[in-house]
């Protein structure tokens, strides 16, 4: 009945909650209750994942493998934004204890590790966290999901701060592929500030996709330095630094023939199913430190380590 309890909770809003667990169990549990029950186990749930990651990290460490090894393992990884509020005390001369709700919005960040495969499993990390920690606990679950010093990791975003550094930081023979809509997107954006007009700006971010299909990158930089030159557009200088910074990232045709993913749909499409499905329900406004928590709760189930935490809960309860 607790765990039915907590599914609702990490499902629903509490007070939806409140009225689900009523029909199912014919007995009334306040919204507050389920809140306070919920984010209790949430915080269980995340001890639970970060000691499945130690597990595996050690297990590595010994050389004892948990999954069969993977020769390429994918990874995705994206944030989303995610309402938070505080309650602040303000100085007023008549009132001592007035306060102010300040509302903030924090990006939540999710990554997955995917076996490659035509119906490959993903398993899910995520949280309020940096991309330092995003990519540290990302790289545990690839070891626990059969990833050793032979498999290729590839991961595909797009281009954000600091994701495609961090990666490769983290990650040995990365192979970090630029989102291809968010390339397209950067080339529409150079065709519009030159002024070339519907059809010429259409067959101009043409000529540029097929040179990056085909992997001929430093042909892709000359045509725009030359342009550049022309032109003088400060907006054709700053896609060329877009360029050199991902330019091992960018040649779409061989990634295809490699089966590689040249989009980051799944991971997107992820946050919309694990994070925002709970987190960012109309009206929703969280606490930070109840964050981790709750998605922490999420993310056991896209696992499937529900019962398995479940278990563990109960063994706790037993022997107390």
């Amino acid at each position: 009945m607790l765990a039915a309890l907590v599914d609702f909770g990490s499902e629903h809003s509490f007070q939806e909650a409140s009225k689900i667990f009523q029909r199912h169990y014919k007995f009334s549990i306040s919204d507050s209750t389920i809140r306070r029950v919920t984010k209790s186990l949430g915080s269980n749930a995340e001890k639970f994942i970060s000691n499945k990651l130690i597990q595996f990290e050690n297990c590595n460490q010994n050389q004892t493998q948990t999954a069969p090894i993977q020769e390429t393992i994918f990874l995705g990884f994206d944030g989303c934004s995610i309402r938070t509020g505080k309650l602040k005390a303000i100085e007023s001369s008549t009132v001592k204890s007035k306060k102010k709700r300040y509302e903030e919005w924090k990006d939540v960040r999710l990554g997955f590790v995917k076996e490659k495969s035509e119906n490959g499993k993903k398993w899910f990390i995520g949280g309020l966290k940096s991309y330092p920690q995003l990519m540290g606990e990302l790289f545990n679950l690839a070891l626990g999901k059969g990833m050793n010093e032979f498999t290729k990791p590839v991961a595909t975003a797009d281009g954000g701060n600091g994701i495609y550094e961090e990666a490769d930081c983290q990650f040995n023979d990365l192979q970090f592929i630029l989102d291809f809509y968010h390339f397209v997107k950067h080339l529409h954006a150079t065709a519009e500030a030159m002024c070339l007009g519907k059809e010429l700006a259409k067959i101009w971010v043409e000529h540029k996709k097929e040179l990056a299909w085909e992997g001929k990158i430093e042909e892709l930089k000359d045509s725009l330095r030359e342009e550049y030159k022309r032109t003088d557009i400060d907006r054709i200088r700053q896609l060329i630094g877009y360029i050199e910074r991902f330019q091992d990232c960018i040649s779409y045709g061989e990634y295809k023939e490699l089966g590689y993913p040249i989009g980051s749909g799944e991971v997107e499409s992820s946050h919309r199913y694990i994070t925002q499905k709970r987190l960012k329900i109309a009206g929703a406004c969280w606490l930070q430190e109840s964050i981790n928590p709750m998605l922490a709760l999420r993310v056991l189930k896209a696992n499937d380590w529900w019962d398995e935490f479940w278990s563990l809960q109960q063994t706790k309860l037993n022997a107390a």
